[in-house]
């Protein structure tokens, strides 16, 4: 409701290709012998409403413009089940 419900942690390409090629190399970690299950992300965690405000900042940083107030339009979560 506040845009801080759901959160999520990026992470860099540079970290998830070398997760991918850990997990394909170690026989323990891949979906023939092992776990196929992996939980990675990066070191921060953002809600969306700050996301929304991070894109707001780099929007107006590349474009030299002043920075415009974001919009943000509140989704039930229970759409989510239906999209995903």
């Amino acid at each position: 409701r506040n845009g801080c419900t759901a959160k999520c942690n990026p992470i860099s390409e540079q970290d998830l290709a070398s997760a991918i090629v850990d997990c394909v190399a170690d026989p323990m970690r891949n979906s023939r012998s092992g776990n196929p299950i992996w939980n990675i992300g990066g070191p921060s965690t953002y809600s969306m409403k700050a996301q929304g405000e991070l894109i707001a900042d780099a929007i107006s940083r590349v474009r030299g413009e002043p920075r415009r107030q974001p919009i943000f339009i509140p989704i039930p979560l229970q759409l989510y089940d239906v999209i995903l």
